[in-house]
């Protein structure tokens, strides 16, 4: 009697009035598009800011190990010169001038040579002219010289893997850019599925609401035929309107999570948002077969595809590198040259070449070029840079091994937790079907009142939202596991 009194008091504007309340329509309204997953995902990869800058980013990286390799290259070196003197001689009290030229030319191709040295090859050519004024004799002098050269560094700069260091570093950086790449690829496509599936879920939460005012409006009915029967007081209608209002109140509260979830689709996957452009109707629906998963093969298989730990491995070798480059040149420069060839004189240049290819002449050379920093502090911080970087780097990497641990594991447990929430709500939802019959017959028999009946298919209700609130959990910690074990981009048919 007491809770009839209030429900009569909460509800007195309604009393005499007998409203008739129609289920909301579930159509789709002017500003809903119907998109599926999949044409999403399509306008992901193509539009996406932050995959774009990622797939510049690699062109970039390409074009540095391009630029890495100019070092094998085959340099061409040629000069000219020419050098005209004239000095004054006196004799007595004679006033000559004497008179010389050089005229020089010079070719060379060189290359770099796995070792660290300098392999070169040199075509010289020169003519000196003279004219002397006293006795006016001119005298010219053609030469023609090929040498060969070959300059090793003794110390300092020896060995390819510091004479090619630039290349390793090019390369070991491509490889952590397309890392970086697979990453930034992973966390759009998984941010944009999961906030796909939330509208999924939005749409649901709405049409089990809308299921649950239908529900309602029929108990409405039932309840009024009986009032004009005479078999249930007409405050029975108030218990009805109470549900009926909190359900429609309910409704407008879920369609406003269809937007909320939709825009947030729109913008994670850089959709068109405005008139026309607003709700997102999702052509997938929910498809969950459960299974169990266990941490160690999850957190076995995210440690060996991670691109995170994979990026900074490849950054650690350059550090490394960068290391072993600075500490060698940090220290003394010692470099051997030798060098060695056939040369020509003679009064024209004909002839000078001549000379030259019948070997009438040649010349042989060595030399030794040490160099030493006394001090060397640029060296030393160069090496002490480097290192920090490096230790850096694997505390980089300790802090990302204990970061995908926690993912890895908090994704299992949510997705075992969901697992079982599903199977709880399936049966909670078999059971209230069981309890809304036996109440509706103990209604029937005026045993229970009009509020039991309602409070049954509340219940039920409420285990049908939980059980679609679980699917949707369930669904993004697989898509976490996917993302974390390396199979996400594949599992969706996503090429980079």
């Amino acid at each position: 009697m007491y809770r009839t009194c209030a429900l009569l008091a909460v509800l007195v504007l309604v009393v005499l009035s007998t409203p008739t309340v129609q289920a909301q329509d579930s159509g789709a309204s002017d500003s809903t598009e119907t998109l599926r997953l999949a044409e999403i995902l399509g306008v992901v990869v193509q539009q996406s800011p932050s995959l774009a800058s990622a797939k510049i980013n690699q062109r970039v990286a390409e074009a540095q190990v391009i630029q890495s390799t100019g070092i094998d290259d085959f340099l061409l070196q040629a000069t000219g010169s020419y050098t005209f003197d004239s000095n004054e001689n006196v004799e007595g009290n004679i006033t000559g001038v004497d008179e010389s030229s050089v005229t020089a030319a010079t070719a060379t191709l060189s290359k770099l040579m796995s070792t660290g040295g300098t392999l070169s090859l040199q075509a010289n050519s020169s003519r000196r002219a003279f004219t002397l004024t006293f006795d006016g004799s001119k005298v010219v002098t053609d030469q023609a010289k090929l040498s060969a050269r070959f300059n090793q560094p003794l110390l300092r700069g020896r060995g390819n893997e510091i004479s090619h260091a630039g290349q390793l570093q090019a390369r070991n950086n491509l490889s952590a850019v397309a890392l970086d790449l697979q990453a930034t690829a992973r966390d759009e496509i998984r941010g944009v599925i999961e906030a796909y599936w939330e509208v999924v879920w939005a749409h649901n939460d709405l049409e089990i609401r809308r299921s649950a005012l239908a529900l309602a409006v029929e108990r409405r009915r039932l309840t009024e035929s009986s009032v004009k029967l005479g078999s249930a007081p007409r405050t029975a209608l108030l218990e009805v309107d109470q549900v009926m209002a909190t359900n429609e109140e309910e409704i407008l509260l879920a369609e406003q999570r269809v937007t909320e979830r939709s825009l947030e689709l729109r913008r994670l996957a850089g959709l068109e948002i405005g008139p026309g452009h607003i709700d997102v109707a999702t052509g997938d629906k929910l498809r969950v077969s459960p299974e169990a998963f266990s941490v160690e093969p999850v957190l076995e298989r995210a440690f060996a595809t991670s691109p995170e730990l994979g990026a900074l491995k490849k950054r650690g070798k350059n550090a490394t590198i960068q290391i072993t480059v600075a500490d060698n040149n940090a220290g003394a420069r010692l470099d051997l040259g030798l060098s060695a060839g056939p040369q020509g004189t003679d009064d024209n240049f004909g002839g000078a070449f001549s000379r030259m290819t019948q070997f009438k002449g040649y010349f042989v050379g060595a030399d030794l070029t040490y160099e030493q920093r006394l001090g060397n502090k640029t060296g030393k911080g160069r090496t002490q840079e480097a290192q920090a970087q490096r230790q850096l780097l694997r505390v980089n990497e300790r802090q990302m091994r204990a970061q995908i641990a926690v993912s890895a594991t908090r994704a299992v447990q949510s997705a075992n937790i969901a697992n079982k929430r599903m199977e709880l709500s399936q049966r909670a939802i078999e059971l209230s079907e069981k309890n809304i019959e036996a109440e509706r017959r103990r209604f029937e028999s005026g045993k229970a009142t009009n509020f039991d009946v309602l409070q049954r298919q509340e219940e039920q209700k409420q285990a049908r939202l939980r059980y679609a609130r679980a699917e949707v959990d369930y669904l993004r910690a697989t898509i976490a596991i996917q993302a974390l074990s390396g199979e996400l981009l594949k599992s969706y048919g996503i090429t980079l």
